[in-house]
């Protein structure tokens, strides 16, 4: 059963999770209702603005190849990828369900996933949490 069915029925009272899935799938009727999000969706406030200020988690798609991959192969498929992200029609039908086709290229991408390493890494190492 789908999140946003259980939410309906009353399975479950809370749920976390993608923005635009759960908005896809939610039942008609106004049986469930947003509360907070990460990312914006019109009328509903993001966590920032409902109840932690500050809070920034994102979440973010990427394609990875293999590291020996040749760099004009990979140059390529971004190049394709960058292109295919910025067609009008796709960005009409995806922006309503909350999500930023922001391409960002096999650089930015790296610097992102460093800097999401070392970010939750302290939060990690700070939360104790250790592997199981």
């Amino acid at each position: 059963m789908r999140i946003a069915k259980r939410l309906a029925v009353a399975v479950v009272s809370v749920a976390i999770g993608s923005a635009a899935p759960a908005h896809a799938q939610a039942p008609a009727g106004g049986t469930t209702r947003p509360i907070t999000l990460v990312v914006p969706l019109p009328q509903v406030p993001t966590v920032s603005e409902n109840a932690l200020a500050g809070f920034n988690v994102g979440v973010w798609f990427g394609i990875a190849a293999p590291a020996k991959t040749a760099r004009d192969v990979t140059d390529r498929i971004g190049k394709e990828i960058g292109e295919i992200t910025r067609l009008p029609d796709l960005q009409k039908k995806l922006s309503p369900l909350g999500y930023d086709l922001g391409f960002a290229g096999a650089d930015r991408f790296r610097e992102l996933i460093a800097t999401d390493h070392k970010r939750y890494g302290a939060v990690i190492r700070e939360a104790g949490i250790a592997p199981n």
